[in-house]
Parts: C-alpha cells; sequence; structure tokens
C-alpha cells in the first residue's frame, strides 16, 4: 500500500515528433512492442483484442479492411481511402499491412481526420505499424530467436539482430517464417490440402552523423 502508483509514460511520433500521448490534441491508441509480444500478436486482426473502436478484418489474401469510427476502407473501391495504412511512415495497400508483423517497435492508431501531417489525406484515421532500429554505438546485439507452434500445423520462426559498423551507423537484420495449413480445406478431387507458406526478411540501416542530424 505503500507503493506509490505510476503512469508509464507512452512515448508516440503522431505529429512527426516525439511526444507523451498525453499532450496531443487527437485520439492516439498506442500499441507497445512489448504488448505485441506478450500477447502473441502476429498481425492486424490480432490487434484488435488490445485496441477498442478499430475493427480489422481479412476477408482474403487480397481484400482487406480497417474500420475506424464507422469509416470503413473498401479494397475494391476506386476513391479515396478513408484509412491509410503506413509501414514506417510509407504509405501501403491494405494487403501489404495485412502482412505478419514481425520485429515491431509499436503500432500506432490515429482515430479521425489525418492528411496534413500524414501524407495521405484520409477522413477516417491511419494506422502506423513502426519496426525496430537498430541501437547505434553500442556492442549490443540487441537480438532474438523466437519460434512458435499452432494449430492448423502453424509453426513460426523469426529472429532478429543488430550488427553495428561504427559508432555513428548500424544495421538491424529481421526474418521471420511463417508455414500453416490455413482453414486445413482439402481438395475432393486431386487430395491436395491447403498450404501456405510465407517467408520475409527486412534490413534497416541507421545513421547518425551528429546529434542533431540521423
Amino acid at each position: 500500500q505503500n507503493n506509490e502508483l505510476v503512469l508509464e509514460e507512452v512515448v508516440v511520433t503522431a505529429t512527426k515528433k516525439e511526444e507523451n500521448v498525453q499532450s496531443i490534441a487527437e485520439t492516439v491508441n498506442a500499441v507497445s512492442g512489448d504488448t505485441i509480444d506478450d500477447y502473441q500478436i502476429r498481425n492486424l486482426n490480432e490487434l484488435s483484442q488490445v485496441v477498442s473502436g478499430v475493427e480489422f478484418t481479412q476477408i482474403d489474401p487480397r481484400r482487406s479492411t480497417i474500420v475506424i469510427r464507422g469509416q470503413k476502407m473498401d479494397p475494391d473501391g476506386g476513391n479515396d481511402q478513408p484509412v491509410q495504412a503506413y509501414i514506417d511512415e510509407a504509405p501501403v495497400r491494405p494487403a501489404a499491412a495485412f502482412l505478419q508483423m514481425f520485429d515491431t517497435e509499436r503500432v500506432e492508431i490515429l482515430k479521425g481526420a489525418q492528411g496534413t501531417l500524414q501524407g495521405v489525406v484520409s477522413i477516417g484515421g491511419a494506422v502506423h505499424i513502426y519496426t525496430r532500429d537498430a541501437e547505434i554505438g553500442s556492442d549490443e546485439r540487441n537480438g532474438y530467436v523466437k519460434t512458435t507452434i499452432d494449430d492448423n500445423s502453424t509453426t513460426i520462426l523469426e529472429f532478429a539482430s543488430d550488427l553495428p559498423i561504427s559508432d555513428t551507423m548500424a544495421l538491424r537484420v529481421a526474418a521471420v517464417s511463417n508455414d500453416n495449413a490455413g482453414n486445413e480445406v482439402k481438395n475432393i478431387r486431386n487430395g491436395d490440402r491447403e498450404d501456405h507458406d510465407y517467408d520475409a526478411f527486412r534490413l534497416s540501416l541507421n545513421w547518425e552523423p551528429a546529434d542533431d542530424l540521423s
């Protein structure tokens, strides 16, 4: 009872600079990488369990929708979308955002009209996925290897590591391999069973030549 209760500070970059989420004059839901790891969240479909007011639905491998405050992204519509997805601040198609997340630093969900700072006008909101950066000036590898065995014959292997290059430059390597049987559908004509194999890797190079430049 004598322990002081402290509210953890959540830092986001919704306004293109690091700020406490409590000081931003807009609604931002931030999900940290630790929460993503603790809840074993692998994609946006599973992110709904820790974020309210947002719906993520993958209709099929080509079509995916995001609903924020009643504004629905239509993957088949040719008009401007009310919700825009980003990976490391680069706008992407919904199908790319729904691919498996790996080595993720955090996810920020901005509710309400966006565009002035985000790059793409979206009246419903924006979903930002940020991946982990290499730590510059450190000899630590900050690496890990993680494996997951799940139902539907799912086997996932994920790893990441920093590779220091110099005092001002570092490289981060991350990769994931996912092999699963999907919904375990069997073709009664030829006996083939459903099978999915997904592999991805990412290289990110960080350079900080000066304290004020990165």
